[in-house]
């Protein structure tokens, strides 16, 4: 069994960011559990507003050590810090990820909907592992949210375990 653990920054504007938390256990030879926890916070005036969208899908790993496809149905929880309730909904998503050495480019994207509202995901990051447990990637992407765009430069790092 192996695994993947990711901390993940994008900045979006100034004084708003998006963090985000996640985890791929591979279950199986082809199946993968994936969990993960998206916080965008936007500071203005002194006051400071948030949204949490939190994620659990289960999907098909296929490909090999040099190149990767993941394919992964979900269901999503939406959370405003001013509401008490949230919404849930379902995504897909692909990406696809090369490791020509210790070089690794992934693509990915999303689609689905929280609630009414329809949400879509696109990211490209570049990075490099180390020693095959640790990579340090950066790119650009974001999500949209019905019709708000929360798209700019990222930067995180992965542990492979």
């Amino acid at each position: 069994m192996t695994g993947q653990l990711s901390l993940r920054g994008t900045y979006l504007d100034p004084g708003f960011v998006q963090t985000k938390v996640s985890g791929e256990l591979q279950l199986l030879s082809v199946l993968e559990l994936s969990a993960g926890y998206e916080l965008f916070t936007e500071r203005e005036g002194g006051a400071t507003d948030s949204v949490g969208i939190g994620q659990l899908g289960i999907g098909l790993q296929l490909g090999s050590e040099a190149l990767g496809v993941r394919l992964t149905p979900g269901v999503h929880y939406l959370r405003f810090d001013d509401t008490p309730n949230g919404e849930s909904g379902g995504e897909l998503s692909a990406r696809l990820e090369a490791f020509p050495g210790p070089v690794v480019i992934r693509f990915e994207g999303r689609t689905g909907v929280i609630g009414e509202t329809t949400t879509r995901v696109a990211a490209f990051e570049l990075g490099w592992r180390f020693r095959r447990a640790v990579e340090v990637h950066a790119g650009w992407g974001g999500r949209v949210l019905g019709d708000v765009q929360l798209l700019g430069p990222r930067a995180g790092l992965k542990f492979w375990l």
